[in-house]
């Protein structure tokens, strides 16, 4: 599975890519730290359009429903809240 993450945390995003590639669970495509830097990604090429988008819900950057409003409704995204007392609280994804 092709995976790109969009986190405004790079640490977030270099531990998911690690995690993921590190388990033979997907091949992480790109990383974006903004919104904008995630559409302009997903547009270059057909080849950069990944299989799902992990995106974090709550980037200070760009209203994250604009971003959602941006890409194609093809586009598979997980939206990922930021669970902000971890581990206390248990972080949910919600797909679109």
């Amino acid at each position: 599975m092709r995976i790109a993450i969009v986190d405004d945390d790079p640490i977030v995003c270099q531990s998911l890519e690690t995690i993921l590639t590190a388990t033979g669970t997907a091949e992480v495509l790109w990383m974006a730290n903004d919104g904008d830097a995630a559409v302009r990604r997903y547009f270059e090429t057909p080849a950069s359009r990944p299989d799902v988008l992990l995106i974090d819900i709550q980037m200070p950057e760009i209203y994250t429903l604009s971003l959602h409003d941006a890409l194609p409704i093809s586009a598979p995204a997980v939206w990922m809240p930021r669970a902000r007392f971890w581990p206390r609280t248990r972080p949910r994804a919600y797909c679109s």
